[in-house]
């Protein structure tokens, strides 16, 4: 609009004030109006896309800065607008709204339609956004903000109108929320922004402990007496405890802010009054009311911790403001402040979207079978039924061990219940609640009843997708109670060892020894077969979308189950009565709504849902089978030999696999609706697909599209997270792992964490996010390049705009922390190395039904590198070397393992360290043959191999098969970490870096620590070599270069510090030396009573404190420098408790006789250096003390673990070659017992699984045994 018709408009419209930017002729524009008596706003600059300003609200005297944005179309200028941005964030300090029309998008959920989003602009934005230290504020209503307003197949969506504010505006306007309007005479959708909530919310809110309250000296008493002095039921007693902390919270403890605010008011009073009047009484209150504010801030932390549901962090360091502002983020993200109804119109009225709510839920959880009597068909008749044995086992009485395990199998603050009570709550007062706890669970067990009021449980909505928009958006999660919890986590703990011989191969939930990734391989195939398949036959895969699948399981269809896998009638009561005694009550914007009784449904967030839905889908698993033996379903092949494949079932996620034909169209038709009309399962055909193999004619994809109800696809999106490939591999396929990093690494939780903070996060986020995508995919070297930028541009705080030191190079950092790294990740090192366990597996254990369906399909050679196979194939092909580096010949019998040309001894293969030409024959030597030929062959080993080898055990008794184990790790066991450090070439360990990263120290300080032992500071000299032109001279003396040993040690106001501080001054010594010197010291300083390396570390941290105030503040070097580190290093140590002095205590030790009939056998062995020189020995003596018989061993080079294990072998030899019948075996070493007397399990040490499995079958030769 021309500038003339504008001022006519802006003046018709209800404001006094306005102010538009330029504009280029009739486009573009910004006008920006407001009301001179609600405001005063300054204008600071405008360009043609920006309008910056600060708001003086003036009622509240609250003042912010506002910035208006209208972006250009055009890249170019759209960069000119977020370095304009970026100058603009450096010049003001005040809380920060940015919002307007950025005709940029933030992540690929932000566009639909048109061409993929572009990586760089969009690294663009964020860099600024990041720069800037602003975050989302999100929005309520319709997602896209713009539509090109095309027809479907042209149509382009956006959300590019946006609104952004840095931590303190958020804190500010902590109940802001952005909606968006109805699109009218636009193509945008006007944005509406909230400061203030517009509706009062009533309702009940709930309890909620508070883990600060531990702090407290009341608190346990107070527990005590509540708990003691109430009879009756487990219900009763939690409840006194809860009203007594309610009103001990309310009436003594005190609202946590108000104190804080108290507390400040009282230390300005009384610092005023010190600074008229000296006084040693001010001078103590003043340290007093010091102390108690710091506590009060570790209070405030507490609480802010477990709202902000972030439990990453290392406890030590306050990140109150971080924690607050996560709080607030997260808040805004799930209140729900408009929505649509069934009939699609938006409300906005917090009444109707309750009632909404509510009638959504009891219609879900209420039953679809009308007679509640109903008889069902009788099912599948393939059900695997438990034995009598596994029967009885799990209905055998509970025991106290197993409650008290069961209790401390939950992560401590794991959201709570309707009471309100943390499992910490009951993890800490153990002592106090044990014996009345677990007398009650035992009694719902015997009684099989869950107590009325026990199993009241919240629902919380959590959305499933950004921004949600009808209630179905909302994922509900159960919160029950945590007793309640106990109660189901101990069936399933009985349940879960039955579960795999139970259900079939075909689902892979939650059943030990099975992953979803075995879903995804297997899926994954079976597409890229479609791609080859020829022939008049095509074939089909259905992916199916269970609408709600836990929350309309009918009750009866659950009893159905139990009953037909045998579940003992004892445990089906109860489970039957832990599912249909609860009340539910919806919880909305932090309140909860009118409780109903459901009549169907099972809740997510209890522990037993999970088990009882698998076993209900084994149902249809078994349906389907049925209808494959019948005739009636033509399942898929991977390949000519591999087995077929009718369906695949991870959770409700379900995948149908068959001939494209009517009859098994028709097949699954019908198997479904049976299985639906009797478990209440509902299937979302809008949101099914299916997908053709290409020789599938259009006629016979047409009559199946009809028959089977669904749309067909071409592409069918990602399976459990994972993307499906139809053709090739494209980076836009995986940029959603670049978007979920960048969301969790935002700029503004950056500003808000210290380095070590930062590298804690970054930590979390890349061992969890994009590890899970490398399980079985190779990702795109641009992917993980955007990784790696994203880890270490957020690590070091660079920005767009903004460079950053980074003080190391990222191949360094990415080193484990032993070997002086920081212990991230290269991510495609990362990629192989978890590609790796993929492999191991695969070898390992080559029945599973995804390893033994690719080696039908492909073979067992992975060094076979073939183009036209599979994206997993090649992935593994990949990561083979890594393996194949890192694996050794585990030796059982010897029979199978060569004794020159593979390494069986860790030390590489025999023949590679030894010269000169073998006699003839000797190449085929096996290790068994060199064991039975008593070592000798034609010349001598050297004597540190041979020391190795004849500490091998070979089986004497036992004859298994030779197998591989991983040379990388201590037991033998594949791990990410080792082979990562073995793709890093990362040797031994170095000690003084282990040691270093263990100090209980602060993570800061630790991580202060490692830059000052690495020499990586930036002080002005380090910055100088670096290429930045800098003052050279020592801040403190001004006379010097300031290196690193000048700063910390050499400069003469530097040693002021360390005389005050009363350390022994060296400077002749090397600084690396002096360093580790003083940090290993193990004395305490006289006064106060600390240790000096504590001390040691803090003064280096005070004194890089002081160097960054004079160089950034201009300011002198203060003289309390030394006490400021003492009182820090007084706090440390007294907060986290006095290292105990180990008091030795005489204690007499006597060799007792067995019982009549019994002979003992002692064993003992041990190694001169761990590994080292070994030996072993073990003595058999009666009843009477007796001398029987002893060995002993000269082992070689072994470590202490092998070296007990040799002489237990040879002990339990010795009693079995002398016919004992009853032994005692006594020995020194409990990790041997728990060896020998557990059953194999992949915790156990497989590298000497050989020796042990001789121990254990030893041992079973004996009539009774006692160890």
């Amino acid at each position: 609009m021309c500038a003339e018709p504008r001022a006519k408009h802006m003046k018709r419209l209800p404001f006094d004030r306005f102010f538009d930017s330029s504009t280029i002729g009739c486009r573009g524009g910004i006008w920006l109006l407001w009301k001179s008596d609600k405001l005063e706003l300054d204008l600071i600059g405008s360009t043609e896309q920006e309008i910056h300003a600060t708001v003086k609200v003036i009622s509240s005297n609250l003042v912010w800065f506002l910035s208006a944005i209208y972006a250009s179309p055009r890249a170019a200028e759209r960069r000119i607008l977020w370095n304009n941005l970026c100058i603009v964030a450096d010049s003001h300090t005040l809380p920060w709204l940015i919002t307007g029309d950025f005709n940029d998008i933030i992540n690929s959920h932000d566009k639909r339609g048109g061409a993929p989003m572009s990586l760089s602009r969009t690294r663009a934005f964020l860099n600024c956004l990041n720069y800037c230290n602003v975050t989302d504020l999100g929005f309520k209503g319709p997602r896209f903000t713009w539509s090109n307003n095309r027809n479907l197949s042209q149509l382009i969506q956006e959300r590019i109108d946006m609104a952004f504010a840095n931590p303190d505006w958020r804190l500010m306007f902590s109940d802001a929320y952005v909606s968006h309007l109805p699109r009218t005479h636009s193509d945008h959708c006007p944005l509406l922004i909230s400061f203030f909530k517009n509706q009062v919310e009533k309702g009940n809110k709930p309890f909620r402990f508070q883990k600060m309250w531990f702090n407290h000296l009341d608190f346990f008493p107070l527990v005590h007496s509540s708990w003691i002095g109430v009879e009756g039921d487990l219900s009763n007693r939690l409840n006194n405890v809860k009203e007594n902390l309610k009103f001990w919270n309310k009436h003594s403890f005190g609202n946590v802010f108000r104190k804080k605010k108290k507390l400040l008011a009282r230390l300005a009073g009384v610092e005023r009054e010190i600074d008229i009047s000296h006084s040693q009484f001010l001078l103590d209150l003043h340290k007093t009311l010091s102390q108690e504010y710091k506590a009060i801030l570790k209070d405030e932390e507490d609480i802010w911790a477990m709202k902000s549901r972030v439990d990453w962090l290392n406890d030590g360091e306050r990140n109150t403001r971080f924690f607050h502002v996560s709080t607030l983020v997260r808040r805004n993200y799930n209140r729900i402040l408009r929505i649509q109804d069934a009939n699609g119109v938006w409300t906005d009225n917090l009444e109707i979207i309750k009632g909404i709510i509510q009638q959504h839920f009891v219609s879900l959880f209420t039953t679809s079978h009308s007679d509640t009597s109903r008889v069902y068909n009788s099912g599948p008749r393939k059900i695997v039924a438990l034995d009598d044995s596994a029967q009885t086992s799990l209905i055998t009485p509970i025991s106290d061990i197993e409650i008290q395990k069961t209790v401390w199998s939950f992560k401590p603050q794991k959201a709570p219940g309707p009471d309100g009570l943390h499992p910490c709550f009951f993890q800490r007062c153990w002592g106090i609640l044990k014996e009345k706890f677990c007398g009650d669970i035992r009694e719902i067990f015997s009684k099989k009843e869950m107590p009325k009021g026990l199993n009241d449980t919240l629902i919380s909505l959590i959305p499933k997708i950004p921004n949600p928009e009808k209630v179905g958006h909302f994922r509900p999660i159960g919160l029950c109670n945590f007793d309640y919890k106990v109660v189901t986590k101990l069936i399933v703990r009985r349940l879960r060892p039955f579960l795999n011989d139970m259900i079939s191969p075909y689902q892979a939930s939650l059943i030990p020894g099975r992953n979803g990734v075995d879903n995804v391989i297997l899926t994954q195939e079976i597409i890229h077969s479609f791609n080859k398949k020829k022939g008049k036959a095509g074939f089909m895969a259905v992916k199916l979308d269970l609408e709600k699948g836990y929350d309309r399981l009918e009750w009866g269809f659950i009893r159905k189950v139990l009953t037909f896998f045998k579940i003992p009638t004892e445990l089906s009561d109860l489970i039957m009565s832990c599912i249909s005694s609860s009340r539910i009550s919806v919880f909305v914007n932090g309140f909860a709504m009118d409780d109903f009784c459901p009549s169907r449904g099972i809740r997510q967030g209890d522990p037993l849902s999970p088990y009882l839905f698998i076993m209900c889908m084994e149902f249809l698993s078994l349906s389907i089978l049925e209808t494959y033996d019948n005739k009636n379903w033509q399942p898929v092949k991977i390949s000519r030999n591999n087995p077929v494949f009718s369906h695949l079932i991870f959770a409700d996620d379900i995948v149908l696999f068959g001939r494209a034909d009517k009859k098994t169209a028709t097949a699954m038709v019908n198997v479904l609706s049976l299985f639906c009309n009797e478990s209440g399962q509902c299937i979302n055909l809008e949101k099914s697909k299916v997908f053709f193999s290409k020789n599938t004619p259009m006629s016979q994809r047409t009559n199946i599209v009809n028959i089977l109800g669904v749309n067909e696809t071409y592409d069918l999106g990602r399976y459990l997270g994972y993307p499906l490939h139809t053709s090739r591999v494209k980076k836009d396929d995986y940029l959603f792992i670049v978007d979920k990093m960048r969301g969790k690494l935002a700029g503004w939780k950056s500003r808000l964490l210290s380095t070590a903070g930062r590298l804690v996060l970054t930590q979390s986020v890349l061992e969890s996010i994009p590890a899970y995508s490398m399980q079985c995919r190779a990702l795109p070297a641009s992917i993980c390049n955007e990784i790696d930028q994203i880890c270490r541009n957020f690590l070091w705080g660079e920005e767009e705009g903004k460079k950053k030191l980074h003080l190391l190079n990222w191949k360094d950092v990415t080193k484990p922390k032993y070997a002086g790294g920081l212990g991230l990740k290269e991510a495609r090192l990362f990629n192989k190395a978890i590609l790796g366990k993929l492999v191991w597996s695969f070898k390992r254990d080559p029945n599973t039904l995804w390893a033994s369906s690719l080696t039908a399909k492909y073979g067992n050679d992975l060094n076979i590198k073939n183009k036209s196979s599979s994206l997993t194939w090649r992935a593994m092909v990949w990561a083979n070397e890594l393996v194949e580096n890192g694996t050794i010949k585990s030796v059982y019998s010897g029979k199978e393992t060569s004794f020159w040309f593979e390494d069986w001894t860790c030390l590489g293969t025999i023949r590679s360290l030894v010269l000169g030409p073998l006699n003839f024959g000797e190449e085929f030597l096996t290790v068994e043959q060199f064991f039975s030929q008593n070592h000798l062959f034609s010349f001598s080993l050297p004597h540190d191999i041979f020391s190795v080898i004849i500490a091998t055990p070979l089986q004497t008794f036992v004859s298994k098969s030779d197998t591989f184990l991983w040379k990388a790790s201590n037991d033998g066991q594949y791990t990410v970490q080792s082979a990562y450090n073995l793709a890093k070439g990362i040797g031994q360990v170095d000690q003084f870096w282990k040691w270093v990263w263990s100090l209980k120290f602060l993570p800061k300080l630790k991580f202060f620590l490692w830059e000052v032992i690495l020499g990586i500071v930036p002080t002005r000299s380090l910055l100088f070599h670096r290429g930045f032109i800098v003052n050279l001279s020592c801040p403190f003396c001004n006379s010097e270069e300031e290196t690193l040993q000048h700063l910390f040690r050499d400069c003469i106001v530097t040693q002021t510090f360390w005389q005050q501080a009363g350390f022994i001054f060296q400077p002749t010594s090397p600084f690396d030396l002096w360093l580790k010197d003083n940090l290993l010291r193990k004395d305490y300083h006289q006064n106060p009573s600390i240790p000096f390396s504590l001390l040691f570390t803090h003064l280096l941290w005070e004194i890089w404190l002081e160097r960054n105030q004079v160089v950034f503040k201009n300011v002198r070097v203060r003289e309390n420098l030394v006490s400021r580190a003492f009182n820090k290093a007084v706090e440390f140590f007294s907060l986290t408790g006095r290292i105990k002095r180990v008091q030795s205590i005489s204690a007499p030790v006597s060799w007792k006789p067995p019982d009549q009939g019994w002979f003992k056998v002692n064993c003992d062995g041990s190694s001169l250096g761990n590994p080292g020189k070994a030996g072993a020995g073990s003595l058999l003596r009666d009843e009477m003390g007796n001398w029987i018989a002893g060995t002993s061993r000269h082992i070689g080079r072994a470590s202490n673990f092998l070296a007990e294990l040799w002489a237990l072998k040879d002990g339990l030899a010795l009693a079995k070659s002398l016919n004992v019948k009853k032994i005692i075996v006594e020995l020194d070493a409990t990790a041997i017992i728990s060896a020998v007397t557990s059953q194999y399990d992949t915790n156990t040490n497989v590298k000497y699984m050989a020796i042990i499995d001789e121990c254990m079958w030893m041992l079973k030769q004996f009539e009774q045994v006692k160890i």
